[in-house]
Formats: C-alpha cells, structure tokens, sequence
C-alpha cells in the first residue's frame, strides 16, 4: 500500500532471509489449508445433519433446494477464501524476493 509515495506495510516483522520468507509461505499454504479444511468440515457437517433431519422428517422440495444453495454457496466462499490467502502469500513471498532484503 503506497502512502505519500512511500511503501508501507502492515507487517511487523519483517524476514532476514530466504528461509523466514519461505517458512512465511509455508505457513500461508498452511493457513490456507486449515481454512480449507474448516469449510469444507461445516459444509459436510451441514449436510450430514440435513440429510439426518429429512430421514426423520420429510422436509419440503423448496426447503432443500435452499439448503441446497447454502451449502454451494459455503463451498464457493471456501475456493474463493483459500485463492486469496494463496495469492496474497504467494505474492509476499515474490515481493520479499524481489527487494532483496536478505543482503
């Protein structure tokens, strides 16, 4: 983020070399999975639970199809989440490389 022509960052502690900048892109990818991971377990457990509920008692068409969408949306919110948490990662990684920081 560019601030009175001035690069700042948000960031406090900065790597001091090739390994803390990919030991940070490890943990992104980490990150990323761990997120992933949640998502998809709250989808599932939605699922699970719905399906469970409709077994016991019969719910209507249109009710499913909205949990349904629920459950696609859940899914779409994962990709996107973990896409972002990637790239953002990924491009830190290239911007520490890219400045040189290490020398």
């Amino acid at each position: 983020m560019f601030i009175n022509g001035r690069l700042f960052r948000f960031r406090g502690n900065l790597p001091t070399s090739f390994w803390g900048s990919l030991l940070k892109l490890i943990g992104h990818l980490i990150g990323t999975a761990v997120i992933f991971v949640v998502f998809l377990l709250l989808t599932w457990a939605i699922s699970y639970s719905v399906s469970g509920l409709d077994t016991v008692h019969k719910f209507p068409q249109d009710v499913m199809n909205i949990i349904t969408k629920v459950e696609l949306g859940l899914t779409y919110i994962d990709i996107v989440l973990c896409t972002i948490v990637l790239i953002l990662g990924t491009v830190r990684f290239c911007v520490d490389l890219m400045e040189n920081r290490y020398e």
